[in-house]
């Protein structure tokens, strides 16, 4: 399995928001902080991010 890192752009488009978003949702602890990978290069892992629109997907249809 190829679990690529997702740069900030790229998981916010994947997520569908701006990448500030994903930098309020983590200062709120909704989200999970980036990992980081070099001294200014940070992402998320591609699964952390499917699995997180899966569990949104969850909550949505519970409520």
């Amino acid at each position: 399995m190829n679990d690529s890192i997702l740069r900030p752009r790229e998981a916010a488009a994947r997520l569908g928001v701006q990448k500030a978003c994903l930098y309020k949702w983590v200062r709120k602890g909704l989200m999970l902080p980036p990992i980081k990978i070099g001294p200014r290069t940070s992402g998320w892992r591609a699964s952390y991010i499917e699995s997180f629109i899966a569990q949104r997907e969850a909550q949505g249809s519970a409520a």
